[in-house]
């Protein structure tokens, strides 16, 4: 008991820091939009959808961008109404959950990386309800990437409101973009955003942050790696520069169906759940996520996976052949966590969480359905992934 109390007490802060540290799945094979899926009725109507006047340029120039410009935006989505493709994410007794995010916001990303990790392409579309009681006159992305404590470059190559085009203005160091909103969104009032980058990854590490997001020791980690709509409150837009250390990102809960491309020797790891296609040269990743504050993903070929199954919850060990028996102990201490938490605190709704070795320089971060280690850990002590799992019920 006093055990559990003391990781109860490490749940409340976020990454943990070295010093402090101690039913069968089917999706489809291409993106699964909502409108591809019949006969599944919307559990509330789609909101209306607010006109955008296109807006002059702004004195802030995008940054220019490191990698190959991705293909033309795709079409916007018509109808965002059917949430079932976020059902594969959920274990049985919560799939109906999802009905209650109807006005969540929603994100469709193709994420291309290439052959060399250290850089990636993307289209996505965004599809955000105002939630809140008064007008929004408008509305922010951040791009953590191109922080300090990050060490990337995410440049915007094309954004469009509704279908129009719009330039963007940048601030707070470039990591959070403005889109002014002409006439504002009323409450309730949808709106849609169609959004092409190409970003660059680092690859060495960062004394200033936690190393969450790079390419090192063969392991890509892209935390954070997607323009992501803050959290709006009575304070207003939360866009405060990213911490050195600690959880950068302050997000609603939103739902995720992502695409990943990537070289055919990868083994990926995201939240949510996938299906991968292989062609011999590259895998598509088809996946979705449950209703979750931000997505997360890391690939490498030299993860080796291990496998348990609590009830109908699969935990998942990624780990490098190297570290085969910390890979095994962290399996055993994550599952041990998940059956003493969804005693003490409550259900684990997802059908998978996932334990990722990373060369990230902290002990470990947590992420919806997903959550690092630091290799150091995989050859001395594993409990603090106990502290990690327990983020699933205080973040997640």
């Amino acid at each position: 008991m006093k055990r559990l109390v003391w990781l109860l007490t490490l749940a409340l802060a976020a990454c943990t820091s070295p010093m402090t540290a101690t039913p069968a799945l089917t999706l489809e094979a291409t993106l699964l939009r909502p409108t591809e899926i019949v006969n599944s009725p919307s559990a509330t109507p789609v909101p209306p959808t607010a006109t955008v006047t296109p807006l002059p340029p702004t004195a802030t120039a995008v940054p220019p961008t490191p990698t190959s410009i991705p293909r033309s935006l795709p079409t916007p989505i018509g109808d965002w109404s059917d949430l079932t493709p976020y059902r594969a994410a959920m274990r049985p007794e919560f799939a109906a959950d999802i009905d209650q995010f109807a006005e969540a916001t929603q994100y469709l990303i193709d994420l291309t990386i290439a052959p060399d990790l250290a850089s990636y392409t993307a289209m996505q579309q965004v599809h955000f309800v105002n939630q809140q009681a008064t007008p929004l006159d408008k509305i922010y992305f951040r791009l953590f990437p191109n922080a300090r404590t990050y060490g990337g470059q995410l440049p915007i190559n094309e954004l469009r409101v509704n279908n129009a085009p719009v330039d963007p203005r940048l601030e707070v160091d470039d990591t959070a973009l403005r889109i002014d909103l002409n006439p504002p969104l009323k409450p309730q009032e949808a709106i849609d955003f169609t959004i092409s980058y190409a970003a660059q990854v680092p690859t060495t590490l960062n004394d200033a942050g936690y190393n969450l997001f790079g390419v090192y020791s063969h392991t890509l980690s892209l935390a954070n790696f997607y323009p992501l709509i803050p959290a709006h409150d009575e304070q207003g837009w939360h866009i405060e520069p990213a911490p050195q250390y600690g959880d950068a990102g302050y997000s609603e809960t939103a739902l995720y169906q992502v695409n990943i491309q990537t070289p055919a020797d990868q083994v990926v790891a995201t939240s949510g759940v996938c299906e991968a296609a292989d062609d011999g040269t590259t895998k598509t990743w088809h996946c979705v996520s449950g209703p979750m504050r931000d997505f997360m993903l890391a690939m490498s070929a030299d993860y080796q996976v291990e496998s348990r199954d609590i009830g109908d919850v699969k935990v998942n060990s990624y780990f490098w052949e190297s570290d085969e028996a910390g890979g095994r102990q962290i399996l055993q201490t994550g599952a041990s966590a998940l059956t003493s938490f969804e005693k003490r605190v409550g259900a684990y709704p997802f059908t998978e969480m996932d334990l990722l070795e990373t060369p990230t320089t902290a002990g470990g971060c947590e992420y919806p359905g997903l959550m690092v280690f630091a290799a150091d850990f995989y050859s001395d002590e594993t409990i603090f992934a106990a502290h990690e799992v327990a983020h699933q019920w205080w973040y997640s």
